[in-house]
């Protein structure tokens, strides 16, 4: 019991500086949006408003890739237009882990490198599977959604802006139109 009590108290310190705590006949519990998961009418603003910490899991990339999903150096999940269900079931695995946001998983799925690998075509279709996917997972589960832009490699100060901002514009778009 003593020994309960002290690595209890141990966490709490060691935590604290990052979560809000109650304590409660001796124990402590974490305050996170967690704890809140059953109101889905609270949103990101809310969540930070009460003091709660906001956690978003990262790793689809690697998680992906250690599963023979993800094509090295070309990098495009391209296996979402064939095979949804895989991206869907990582989803479930990140908010198992306690992600508080579902993130689409949008790597590399912006207009350039679409077209470097043949599949501009499937750009629209591709952003929007993904962003569906995300959002479907977190209405379920009563977690934030968000989508995403990753990085780009066609960036070159003072003559690409203008492409590279109307790339990343129109998957911001698709993000707003899905949720």
């Amino acid at each position: 019991m003593a020994y309960t009590r002290l690595f209890n108290n141990s966490l709490a310190g060691f935590l604290k500086a990052s979560r809000s705590f109650t304590k409660s006949a001796g124990s402590t519990s974490l305050l996170t949006s967690r704890s809140y998961s059953l109101n889905k009418s609270r949103g990101l603003q809310e969540r930070l408003n009460a003091g709660e910490s906001i956690l978003c899991a990262e790793g689809y990339l690697l998680a992906l890739s250690r599963r023979g999903y993800i094509t090295h150096g070309v990098w495009v999940p391209e296996f979402i237009l064939e095979d949804p269900a895989v991206l869907k079931s990582v989803h479930y695995e990140m908010a198992h882990a306690g992600s508080d946001v579902m993130e689409a998983f949008q790597y590399y799925t912006h207009r350039e490198k679409m077209r470097e690998i043949g599949r501009e075509d499937d750009l629209e279709k591709i952003n929007r599977i993904a962003l569906k996917i995300a959002r479907e997972v977190a209405e379920e589960k009563c977690l934030l959604f968000a989508g995403g832009i990753s990085n780009t490699n066609i960036y070159v100060k003072g003559e690409t802006e203008e492409r590279v901002r109307a790339m990343f514009e129109e998957q911001v778009r698709w993000s707003k139109e899905e949720g």
